[in-house]
């Protein structure tokens, strides 16, 4: 029968093993990619592994220890991972649920949980394994997004779809191109060139040749034909084919109809050759500043005013080409525009080439599209001559003024000449009688 020191000796030797298996399970589950964290019946984290407390953004296990995983589950994910925790429990396990933790600083890690749960009553615990799966959601949601993409090209029907061998033979055109009066059947087998303007097709089959041979994309714009004879616009995104060796076996594109687009930038280019001719031919000084008073556009009578050229003016600020004592009261202006955001006139006299000059300035606000000033539009016009006249007719007026006090003062002066004349004709007449 073992004696009581030997049965010491046993328990110490089961605890000494015990130990030293449970030193063997934490360096093993530490080394791990996995994360490791073991729960108590009501939820809260009773043990952890370093992998698992990255995943959180913890820095250490008291920030962890004792506390509900939802605390660290993003905000939309939360209620769901509280609802599987219950569910774990009742159940027994919980597979495959993806859900996302947020660290302090905001840091988001996507995390796959597999978890079972043991024992029984209030020693129930749920140990579960947590790997990170981030780069694989990252690398699901661009495929969703690379086959989103692809939807929108297959299903296009507005585009045309097509294919053409390394001698530029059409293999394949969507049903898109009926739209023009081609039917498939009629341009499959045949050149593509055939479908484009005769302006157009040596630099089409130049660029399809060089595609075919460097293996680049190209992105084309060209004139194409209608069944009728008619004349649209397609811009031609297209990219080499290669076969199943790796080598090149033809092209295939994309062809939007680009004809309205076209037509709008074409009659915006026409609209604003219109504005810029008058802009150069009118008399008024025009001129766009930035917010720190630069040049950006200067049409020729600013630059004549200046006896400047564009390149000299472009950039520089609007102060710099006017004496000191004039830049201070300028800046101020420059500045009430942007800061009041609304439109200024004001009459001031400036030199230019050494000779004073009345201008009339309207300073008007440019807004960015977030409502920001972000230009200011300047229109200046010469007023020295109007000023001139304006300052004769006044001249003029004074002068009349004076004139006709004068004119009444002389006539004051001649009343007292006139009673002396009338009372010696007076007398002389009392006389006679």
């Amino acid at each position: 029968m073992p004696t009581a020191e030997h049965l010491k000796r046993n328990e110490r030797s089961r605890g000494a093993a015990v130990r030293d298996a449970e030193r063997k399970y934490r360096a093993l589950v530490e080394s791990t990619d996995t994360g490791y964290l073991i729960l108590d019946s009501k939820g809260a984290v009773t043990d952890a592994n370093g992998e698992y407390l990255r995943l959180t953004g913890r820095r250490s296990m008291k920030d962890i220890l004792g506390r509900s995983v939802t605390e660290w589950t993003a905000p939309y994910d939360r209620e769901r991972n509280a609802a599987e925790v219950k569910k774990c429990l009742a159940r027994g396990h919980v597979r495959n649920l993806c859900l996302d933790y947020v660290g302090p600083r905001g840091r988001v890690v996507s995390v796959e949980i597999n978890a079972t749960v043991t024992g029984s009553g209030a020693s129930r615990r749920i140990i579960s394994l947590c790997r990170d799966v981030t780069e694989r959601k990252s690398m699901e949601k661009a495929l969703r997004e690379s086959e989103a993409k692809y939807r929108v090209l297959v299903e296009g029907a507005n585009d045309i779809v097509y294919s053409v061998s390394v001698d530029g033979t059409l293999t394949y055109i969507s049903p898109a191109i009926t739209r023009y009066g081609w039917l498939p059947a009629e341009l499959v087998g045949k050149n593509m060139l055939l479908f484009v303007a005769l302006e157009d097709r040596e630099r089409i089959a130049s660029e399809l040749k060089l595609t075919a041979k460097t293996g680049r994309e190209f992105v084309s714009e060209f004139r194409g034909l209608t069944r009728d004879g008619g004349v649209v616009w397609f811009r031609d995104h297209g990219r080499v084919q290669r076969d199943g060796a790796g080598d090149v076996s033809g092209v295939s594109g994309v062809l939007v109809d680009v004809t309205e687009s076209r037509r709008a930038a074409e009659m915006l280019a026409a609209g604003e050759k219109r504005y810029r001719t008058l802009l150069e031919a009118t008399f008024d000084l025009v001129f766009l500043l930035d917010r720190s008073g630069r040049f950006l556009y200067a049409n020729p009578t600013t630059l004549r005013y200046l006896g400047k050229k564009e390149s000299e003016v472009m950039g520089r600020k609007f102060q710099d080409f006017f004496p000191s004592w004039t830049r201070k009261e300028q800046k101020k202006f420059l500045d009430k525009v942007f800061l009041s955001g609304r439109p200024i006139c004001r009459e001031r006299e400036l030199p230019f080439s050494g000779l004073m000059k009345t201008l009339e300035t309207h300073a008007i606000p440019v807004k960015d599209p977030g409502g920001r000033v972000s230009a200011l539009l300047g229109v200046s016009r010469d007023i020295t001559e109007r000023k001139r006249m304006e300052n004769m007719r006044l001249a003029n007026k004074r002068l009349e003024m004076e004139l006709a006090v004068c004119k009444a003062a002389q006539t004051v002066k001649k009343v007292p000449t006139l009673a002396h004349d009338v009372n010696n004709a007076l007398t002389a007449i009392n006389g006679y009688s």
